[in-house]
């Protein structure tokens, strides 16, 4: 990412697109770009039956999550580890068992804007086995510039961020440090 993309006006060309497969294939394609010290993490996406189908900017979109993933695999440290990626539609909510998505599930359903609104939407929750952050990186994850990475730059998931929203969705984190 770079300050010309986060600064500049984000002009959406949607068309469908299936959330899972769409997440799934952002993923495995992004090894690529995993750090050259970084083994793979193990993948899984759980989906129901069928798809869930969303209305979105496929570049914008995928290069939003591609960035989210790859700060997952990098909260690995070194590598290995899994990365669970859980999509359903809003109708379709269950708890997944990791202790960290279903609470943030849970307050979604409390306090999303986009749950209350009742608008048909997908979700994606995104969960790694990394180290977790502390207070100060979780509430300064979004903010521009700001960055915990010795080459980061901090443009990378407030860029996400930027993209989720003009999608008219929402980005929410949870995590337990350690």
């Amino acid at each position: 990412p770079s300050l010309l993309s986060y600064t500049s006006q984000l002009v959406l060309k949607t068309a469908p697109y299936n959330l899972g497969a769409g997440i799934e294939s952002i993923a495995r394609s992004s090894e690529s770009e995993y750090p050259v010290d970084h083994e793979s993490p193990v993948i899984r996406l759980n989906q129901p039956e069928g798809s869930v189908t969303v209305e979105v900017d496929r570049e914008q979109f995928e290069a939003a999550m591609k960035k989210i993933i790859l700060n997952a695999v990098e909260s690995l440290d070194g590598g290995g580890g899994e990365i669970d990626i859980h999509v359903f539609s809003d109708h379709s909510y269950h708890a997944p068992e990791n202790e960290v998505a279903a609470g943030l599930l849970e307050s979604m359903r409390e306090s999303s804007k986009l749950f209350a609104s009742r608008m048909p939407c997908g979700v994606a929750v995104i969960t790694d086995t990394g180290c977790g952050m502390d207070d100060e990186a979780r509430r300064n994850l979004f903010v521009p510039f700001y960055t915990t990475k010795e080459n980061g730059i901090g443009l990378g998931l407030a860029t996400a961020k930027k993209i989720v929203e003009a999608h008219h969705g929402e980005l929410w984190v949870a995590s337990i440090e350690g």
